[in-house]
């Protein structure tokens, strides 16, 4: 190179290369030949690139480009609810539907909703400084209220729940899922959707959606299977939780798509999950630090709707 541009010392390229790919990668770098002779390899140097980190990402969707609630399912315009549960999705096959019509004081929902939900109670929450309590859940005027709070003991409390269908433990390796909901802006407790491995074990993958902090945006995210601590697909959907939506997963076998209210707001046919998930909803702290004592708030929720193809 010297030589050809008469300049001394060393010299080279400096370039960028887009990837969705992370762990120990091979960087090969050829000299394309022009005219006669043959291209070169020039050397390859191992690079270790690291997991995408679901904050780094940027946001693609702003919040105009989605869609936007009616103006009777606002939060404090005089509907209590989110709205019916609609028919099943043509294309697909209702084999699970709630809708929340029957009351539930707090503490009486696991004796009212039973055979329908495995609400958590009793244990620590993920994030490690919360616990999630039955008690925190109620049903009243066509919703679910999953409260957040900071118990007398001083233990911030959520809540969680995992739908059964026909009555019974376990998911699906494909199906829709839908939850129509929304929360209060409480600080420092979080929601996740998600649907999660039968046999508890990530590397089966994990799908988040909606997932993110109250007082923040709504993600979504696809967890690598196989290597789950990667983020294959993750999106900020550049809007709160404070409306009421309706979030959907339609998971198939060669396709993963998120939809908003019916409109699509991100797909991937790479790293789909090919073991048996199912759907959970979890209300509680986030990020590992307590919560003020005195935020406080709830996570409702209008209607639960799962399905399979056909």
């Amino acid at each position: 190179m010297n030589r050809v541009i008469g300049v001394p010392g060393p010299h080279g390229f400096e370039s960028s290369v887009a990837t969705t790919a992370s762990g120990s990668q091979s960087v090969c770098v050829i000299g394309v030949n022009v005219g006669t002779g043959t291209d070169k390899q020039l050397g390859c140097q191992t690079v270790v690139i690291p997991a995408a980190q679901p904050t780094s990402t940027p946001s693609p969707a702003p919040v105009a480009s989605l869609p936007t609630t009616t103006p009777d399912s606002t939060p404090g315009s005089g509907q209590l609810d989110g709205g019916a549960m609609p028919a099943a999705t043509s294309g697909w096959t209702r084999i699970f539907g709630e809708d929340f019509t029957t009351p539930a004081a707090p503490g009486a929902f696991t004796k009212t909703y039973g055979n329908r939900f495995v609400a958590y109670d009793g244990f620590g929450d993920t994030s490690g400084v919360g616990v999630y309590r039955q008690s925190a859940m109620s049903v009243a005027d066509g919703t679910l209220r999953m409260h957040m709070s900071t118990d007398a003991t001083g233990r911030p409390t959520g809540a969680a729940f995992i739908p059964l269908v026909d009555g019974k433990w376990g998911g699906q390796t494909s199906g829709r899922y839908d939850i129509r909901l929304r929360a209060d802006p409480v600080a420092g407790y979080g929601l996740a959707g998600l649907l999660w491995s039968d046999t508890n074990t990530w590397e089966d993958g994990e799908i988040d959606f909606p997932e993110g902090d109250l007082d923040g945006n709504a993600t979504l995210s696809n967890h690598c299977p196989g290597n789950p601590s990667a983020n294959c697909l993750h999106r900020d959907l550049g809007t709160t939780f404070s409306a009421w939506h309706t979030y959907t997963i339609e998971w198939t076998p060669s396709k993963l798509t998120f939809l908003v209210d019916g409109v699509l707001v991100s797909s991937t046919t790479q790293n789909i999950p090919t073991k048996p998930l199912h759907l959970v909803l979890q209300a509680a702290t986030s990020g590992g630090q307590k919560p003020p004592t005195d935020a406080a708030g709830d996570v409702q929720v209008a209607w639960v709707s799962i399905s399979r193809a056909g």
